[in-house]
């Protein structure tokens, strides 16, 4: 087997998609937003200082956790959603995500793993 490394542009509209689709559909079921928007997330998020977001109350048992969403932390999540993920980030490039694919890197970004799901 040969492995070869590929190098791949992800444009800003693409990274606006999978918060989007995090936030109002695929993560829903384990995050908080902890930080205040002022009704406008994604602005926030693609900041240095980024989203502050937990996965309070998700579970009794689930030990809480809290992270930043970022510009950085998006460059972050795309990585090892690349390396890790290979399934949801092929769905990124060949424009086939949806809420799943948001919710990968949502976790990635801010958790630094999939834990939920």
């Amino acid at each position: 087997m040969i492995t070869v490394k590929v190098s791949h542009e992800v444009k800003q509209d693409d990274i606006e998609s999978l918060i989007v689709s995090a936030i109002e559909g695929g993560s829903n079921y384990w995050y908080r937003i902890e930080s205040d928007t002022k009704g406008d997330y994604l602005k926030q998020a693609l900041t240095v200082k980024g989203l502050v977001i937990s996965n309070h109350g998700v579970q009794d048992e689930d030990k809480p956790r809290e992270g930043v969403l970022s510009i950085d932390t998006a460059a972050k999540a795309l990585r090892l959603m690349a390396a890790q993920y290979p399934e949801h980030f092929q769905d990124l490039i060949n424009d086939l995500a949806d809420a799943i694919t948001g919710d990968v890197f949502l976790q990635l970004a801010v958790l630094g793993e999939v834990v939920y799901g």
